[in-house]
């Protein structure tokens, strides 16, 4: 099956960027869906940093807020062309970072994330992000049923002691 892809979303902004990419079937109907945009609670763990450090966040680093592809039209590789599309677009906007996070309740999806390049933690295990202040770190929480991931998008981004580096 081909795919034609749309793509909608806010321009750059103070506030990050957000994306909504849409994979159209061959008879036109929308057959998969990537949202992603600013990671809200990252930059709320930000918030004592002021609004200057939480607009830097939201400029560094992006949250794949979700991946639906209709049933019937799973295994064809459209969630896996919205990533690929999304890492792409946010790669070159000068992104650093994109993390996410997935319910086991839907299934273990760490082999499918794993091969487009991502990062996967043990379920309940929080995302660390250094932040250059004083050496520390502000977590991205999990709950136990969720797993939470990353990517890098930039040259630099490691998790040296599982603590991402080289985002802020």
């Amino acid at each position: 099956m081909a795919a034609s892809l749309r793509a909608g979303g806010s321009p750059a902004s103070p506030v990050g960027v957000r994306l909504l990419l849409v994979a159209d079937g061959d008879d036109g109907m929308p057959a998969a869906v990537l949202t992603a945009g600013p990671p809200g609670e990252w930059m709320q763990g930000l918030r004592a940093f002021g609004p200057a450090a939480q607009i830097h966040m939201a400029r560094r680093v992006v949250d794949l807020e979700g991946v639906a592809v209709d049933p019937d039209r799973r295994g064809q590789g459209l969630g896996a062309l919205l990533i690929e599309n999304a890492v792409h677009q946010y790669r070159n906007a000068g992104y650093r970072l994109m993390s996410g996070t997935f319910e086991l309740p839907y299934g273990d999806l760490t082999g499918y994330y794993e091969k487009r390049g991502f990062t996967v933690l043990a379920p309940g295990k929080p995302l660390l992000l250094r932040i250059p202040e004083g050496n520390g770190a502000v977590a991205y929480p999990a709950d136990p049923h969720m797993q939470q991931m990353w990517c890098p998008l930039a040259p630099g981004v490691t998790a040296p002691g599982g603590v991402i580096d080289g985002v802020l």
